[in-house]
């Protein structure tokens, strides 16, 4: 009887993730309809800034009732880069590869259960952001430079293991 009990709770779990998602995707397919109307209305000016705030703002929304760390990639990225667009900042480039470092970034501070693995390219993009607006603000190549501190440090930490 205990584990019948376990069995349908779990299958009710996820009944009710289906449910949430059905909810999602219909109100979402329902606002785009409306929007892509008043657009052909001549109502509203419907353009792509206003697609991607949308589906950012819907993919977050999304997580915070499933609790699904992976629809945090698309809604920070998608809401990040509205902003951009919107502010009309869109001669930075590294703000471009900021806004794809900072969803990942999003999921690995959730501290969900394995969401560890999106540290790596968090980190990666981050690392390459930080070049790019170096480079671009500087007539120094940096990229040389990050990698003999690396490798400096690299050396250091494996000398320090040794002296244990």
């Amino acid at each position: 009887m205990g584990k019948k009990q376990k069995e349908l709770n779990i299958d009710s779990i996820i009944t009710s993730e289906k449910n949430n998602m059905n909810i999602i995707t219909g109100v979402l397919l329902i606002l785009f309809g409306i929007f892509l109307t008043l657009d052909s209305l001549n109502i509203l000016n419907f353009n792509l800034n206003h697609l991607m705030s949308i589906s950012g703002l819907i993919f977050l929304v999304s997580y915070f009732v499933t609790k699904r760390s992976g629809l945090l990639i698309p809604g920070v990225m998608l809401s990040l880069f509205s902003l951009i667009i919107f502010f009309k900042i869109t001669n930075l480039p590294y703000l471009w590869l900021l806004s794809i470092s900072l969803s990942f970034l999003a999921v690995y501070i959730t501290k969900e259960k394995h969401t560890s693995w999106a540290l790596i390219p968090g980190s990666i993009l981050l690392a390459i952001t930080i070049i790019t607006i170096f480079q671009f603000y500087c007539s120094i190549n940096a990229f040389p430079l990050i990698l003999i501190f690396t490798g400096a440090y690299l050396l250091y930490k494996n000398y320090k293991r040794g002296k244990k």
